[in-house]
C-alpha cells in the first residue's frame, strides 16, 4: 500500500471537498479514486493517461462535477505517490495537462505528509 504525498494546492482542493457538504458527490468520487491510488499506484484503473512530463491522469467521474487527480510516484520514495493536481476536468483536448502542472511542482520535501486513509475517509 503506498502512501499519498500533496503538494499544496491538491492539499487544499482535497480539504475543500472534504468540508463541503455541497461537494460530498465529488468527494466521494475522488476518494474512490484516491482509495485505488493507494490500493496499488501500479494499477491501470488509476494509469489510464500519461503525459511527457511523466505525470498520470486519473479522472474521478461523477454526475455532478468531473474532477482531474495527477500524479506520479514520488521522487524519494519509489512505493509512495506524489499528488501534483487535483481540480476541475476543464480541459481543451483529450486529458490535456494544467497549465500549472509540469515538473516545477513542489519539490518532495515540501509535500505535505502522507495522509492517512482513515482521514481522508472521515468526513
Amino acid at each position: 500500500m503506498a502512501d499519498l504525498y500533496f503538494d499544496e494546492e491538491p492539499e487544499r482542493q482535497l480539504t475543500r471537498l472534504e468540508t463541503d457538504a455541497n461537494l460530498e458527490t465529488v468527494f466521494r468520487a475522488v476518494d474512490e479514486k484516491l482509495d485505488l491510488l493507494e490500493a496499488d499506484p501500479s494499477s491501470s484503473a488509476v494509469r489510464p493517461r500519461r503525459f511527457t512530463n511523466g505525470l498520470w491522469c486519473v479522472i474521478a467521474y461523477n454526475a455532478d462535477e468531473d474532477r482531474v487527480i495527477m500524479w506520479e510516484p514520488h521522487p524519494e520514495r519509489p512505493d509512495d505517490v506524489a499528488v501534483r493536481y487535483l481540480g476541475p476536468a476543464t480541459f481543451h483536448g483529450p486529458c490535456a495537462p494544467h497549465p500549472r502542472v509540469g515538473r516545477t511542482a513542489t519539490p518532495a520535501p515540501e509535500l505535505s505528509p502522507a495522509r492517512s486513509r482513515a482521514r481522508r475517509s472521515a468526513g
